[in-house]
């Protein structure tokens, strides 16, 4: 496909702006989705690193309604879903670059 548009008269820019970016986008959105669930939900090195409460992550800070004896259930489920809604909202875009990549395939048209 690349020397496809060389031979129609792009040079090397117009031929990774418009033939190789369009056919890696859902590679990287799915690279930038995984990489923003595996920060957004990072437990072990913040629960390690963290001192104080106030710059305590969002999952450490869950940590804190469960006690030895006795767990907050009502607190915990509250906090739980409302960490879950940018992942929701960040899926949500990137799902539009997902699907178009499994539904266009290397034709244009």
């Amino acid at each position: 496909m690349e020397e496809a548009a060389r031979i129609d008269g792009l040079n090397s820019f117009g031929t990774f702006y418009r033939i190789v970016l369009p056919l890696a986008l859902p590679g990287l959105a799915v690279t930038a989705f995984f990489s923003f669930i595996t920060a957004w939900n990072e437990f072990m090195f913040a629960l390690t690193f963290m001192n104080s409460e106030e710059k305590f992550t969002l999952p450490v800070g869950l940590r804190t309604f469960v006690y030895q004896f006795n767990t907050d259930w009502h607190w915990l489920s509250a906090g739980s879903i409302m960490i879950t809604i940018p992942v929701l909202i960040v899926f949500a875009i990137a799902s539009k670059w997902i699907i178009s990549g499994l539904t266009t395939g290397g034709v244009k048209g």
